[in-house]
């Protein structure tokens, strides 16, 4: 502190010079910052609808270099190149569309209209288009268009560079082909009276709109990425807006009769091209590569229910390449059955490719609730020689994280209700208060949940590891065609809700729900006797006797399978539900779930609504009399008569954990039992459902630590097992007892659990010999842990 008083000076000049350094950096950060964001909105603000091509007006117009020419066949905005590349490139680029048609009626002869302009601030580019009509069709609009541009000047940008001959030709996007060249390309090298002149062919509108696009936008690349077959003939579907704006009105007005136009798309079959309107869909992810195809090969049908389904993403279709093998994922049925006739687009589709000549491996994914629910899943080759495994492999790596977790969950649940509970058996038989009321309460809630852990959590637990494994694999769920035209429309009719009638999921079901309802039922009866303690202490013994207790228990595990066999009842048989989401059996049959069901529901409601009420009115007066005997003890001069060592907001706290707990577990089963009764829809059902149930029964985990941990006896007991399994020699050990925390040791008072114990204190002040009136034989209720 000496070294720091006198050189604090030191100390703040430095820190003055580190503050300086960090607002200079900061403030230039913000500065980039900032001018990112002006350039974003301003690039936002030019790619708006507004600068596009998207209404009609009456006039042509020009303007300055950077306005809005507004055309007959809509706006196109100039845009600023922002730099970089050659130093030649222009700046700005403006296109104005102006059709303008010749007097000439002379329906023979060449027919020329000015098309438009590229307008710089230096130079100008003109095109031409030429269209020959044939004299005896000259009535209807030509079949075969032939358009020309005349270039004049020299100039270059990304998409076009006319800086030379030689670079003139490998500027263009569509390579010239002899046969059915996209575009031709005409000029002279020796030609000294126009030196400046070139001339480019095209053959079909659709090139001439790639050679526009590409002027103004960069070259479009998604021709081949979105055929469909269409009829005897495929088509290019274009959904880009852009594109849409500057092409579709060259179609309509030089291809007139080759385009139809329907709800939302207009075909034009001599080009092979189809343009998809503004539709207000969204693809669900970028693995739908088909969302596009579907919404057109779906407006092409004119099916409205498919088109609804598709753009809702109600049906989808999900490419995933596993190691080299493409695997669709195909989605669910939806309310009204669109998949059923929907799946015939994928099956058009994929005929002529992969699936359409090789063996289809087909799968459900009724295992996994984190994602694809229920998606029917093809494989175009077997996935296991390649040590993959189809109930598995084809999820995405974030869904395989996210099941993982979930089995680590399960894991954890295992190992802690296992252990705990075999724990407190131990206890509980080599102790010597095994005959207590409350520790026969205890001994019963431990056993449920030992037997619901070792024949059911287990078990589950085992599943989900062999599906993971591929070594369970249900041949109802896995099939093989010889290729995808054999595939029947099974989408979602297929359910995970099976029915078992024996084996040892029928077992294992009614171990689920008979051991759940006899620890409901001991938990409410712990929760009563802890209010009956702190209301009606004295009582508590004459209520709470050992044959009377024995008689509950007994009472409860008859009853509880009594419930569980009338819920499993149908038709003269037994019978369960396996869910394979949860991987979990549950003792109840489809008719009890419709009529039994609700009515077990109610009571356990009931008795739930109970235990929790009896809990936080045990606490309340556990409150109110630690209160009013801290009063007591202060007016005595006491600072404490209890004869427990342990502090009463320890105790409170334990009270409170056990309420909480209780509600959290029990809410978790009536939200998953509501949503399957009520079949509603709500999105990851399934998911909520597993988190739900297996929430539920992670309560056999943390029961035996938390009803019996925060006993000294319990864990007086624990450590003289442990001791007992160390070695003699190794027991006097320095390092081996300071492992044992010293309240865990034997030097402590004793107590039974978490019990509400009566002390009757006869103490006066140790400071003074007066008594208060009334505080003879007076009793304090105080509870020990």
């Amino acid at each position: 502190m000496g070294w720091l008083r006198h050189r604090w000076k030191y100390l703040a000049g430095i820190t003055l010079v580190v503050a300086t350094v960090a607002i200079l950096i900061l403030t230039k950060s913000l500065s980039e910052v900032t001018r990112g964001f002006h350039e974003k909105s301003h690039k936002s603000s030019d790619d708006s609808p507004d600068a596009h091509p998207s209404r009609l007006v009456q006039e042509g117009g020009g303007g300055r270099s950077g306005d809005v020419l507004n055309t007959r066949f809509g706006n196109v905005r100039a845009f600023k190149d922002g730099g970089g590349g050659r130093s030649n490139r222009m700046e700005s680029l403006k296109f104005q569309v102006d059709f303008v048609a010749d007097d000439d009626e002379d329906k023979d002869a060449e027919r020329t209209r000015k098309v438009g302009s590229f307008v710089t601030e230096k130079q100008s580019l003109s095109f031409n288009l030429r269209q020959q009509l044939d004299p005896e069709t000259s009535s209807r609009p030509p079949t075969t268009t032939y358009t020309s541009i005349a270039v004049e000047g020299s100039y270059s940008n990304d998409s076009v560079d006319l800086g030379s001959d030689s670079n003139y030709t490998t500027g263009m996007n569509n390579p010239t082909d002899d046969v059915y060249p996209d575009y031709e390309y005409y000029y002279d090298d020796e030609d000294n009276i126009l030196p400046t002149l070139r001339e480019i062919s095209f053959t079909r509108t659709l090139f001439f709109c790639e050679y526009i696009y590409s002027a103004m936008y960069g070259e479009y690349t998604n021709f081949t990425d979105t055929v469909i077959p269409y009829g005897n003939a495929s088509l290019s579907v274009v959904s880009d807006e852009k594109f849409l704006n500057v092409c579709l009105p060259f179609y309509l007005r030089f291809n007139t009769g080759e385009c139809e136009k329907k709800n939302r798309i207009t075909v034009c079959q001599s080009d092979e091209i189809a343009f998809l309107h503004p539709h207000g869909c969204w693809r669900p992810s970028s693995d739908d590569v088909l969302f596009e195809k579907l919404l057109a090969a779906t407006l092409l049908q004119e099916d409205e229910v498919c088109f609804q389904a598709v753009c809702d993403g109600s049906f989808r279709v999900v490419e995933r390449v596993v190691q080299g093998i493409l695997v669709l994922l195909i989605s669910p049925h939806t309310t009204q059955g669109a998949n059923a006739s929907c799946y015939k687009y994928v099956q058009e589709y994929y005929a002529g490719g992969p699936f359409g000549s090789e063996a289809v491996y087909m799968t459900k994914n009724i295992y996994w609730s984190s994602c694809f629910i229920e998606y029917d899943v093809l494989w175009t080759r077997e996935p296991e020689p390649l040590g993959l495994v189809r109930a598995w492999s084809y999820l995405p790596p974030q869904c395989r994280a996210g099941e993982s977790l979930l089995v680590t969950l399960v894991v954890c649940v295992v190992v802690s209700g296992v252990t705990g509970n075999i724990l407190v058996l131990v206890v509980t038989a080599r102790g010597g208060h095994r005959g207590e009321p409350s520790n026969l309460f205890r001994t019963s809630l431990a056993l449920a949940d030992l037997i619901l852990c070792l024949f059911v959590l287990l078990p589950s637990l085992n599943v989900q590891l062999s599906i993971i494994d591929g070594k369970m694999l249900d041949p109802q769920f896995h099939n093989q065609y010889d290729n995808i035209k054999e595939t029947p429309h099974l989408t979602g009719t297929r359910s995970t809700r099976i029915v078992v009638d024996g084996g040892y999921q029928l077992f294992s079901a009614m171990l689920t729900s008979s051991c759940s309802i006899i620890s409901l039922l001991t938990l409410f009866a712990l929760s009563f006797e802890r209010f009956i303690v702190t209301v009606k202490s004295i009582q508590r013994k004459i209520l709470f006797t050992r044959p009377r207790v024995q008689g509950f228990i007994v009472t409860t595990w008859a009853t509880s399978l009594l419930t569980v066999l009338a819920l499993m009842h149908s038709d003269g048989g037994n019978v369960a539900l396996w869910y394979s989401f949860y991987k979990l059996s549950f003792g109840v049959s489809p008719q009890g779930l419709r009529v039994t069901l609700p009515t077990v529901m109610a009571i356990l409601g009931i008795v739930c609504l109970l235990t929790v009420v009896f809990s936080l009115l045990a606490v309340c007066r556990y409150t109110i009399q630690k209160a009013r005997k801290a009063a007591e003890m202060r007016e005595l001069g006491e600072t404490d008569l209890d004869q427990s060592k342990e502090k009463p907001i320890g105790v409170l706290t334990i009270m409170v954990l056990m309420t909480i707990f209780f509600v959290f577990s029990t809410t978790l089963a009536f939200v998953a039992s509501v949503l399957q009764l009520s079949a509603a829809s709500v999105p990851r059902v399934e998911l909520v459902c597993y988190l739900c149930w297996w929430g539920f029964l992670a309560a056999a985990s943390w029961n035996p630590w938390l009803y019996h941990l925060p006993s000294q006896h319990f864990r007086h007991d624990v450590i003289a097992i442990i001791t007992s399994l160390v070695p003699r020699s190794m027991r006097d050990q320095s390092w081996l007892r300071s492992l044992i925390p010293q309240r865990w040791r034997k030097d402590t008072s004793p107590s039974d659990g978490v019990d509400i114990e009566l002390n009757t204190v006869k103490k006066k002040s140790k400071k003074s010999t007066k008594t208060l009136p009334g505080m003879r034989n007076k009793q304090f209720r105080s509870v020990v842990i």
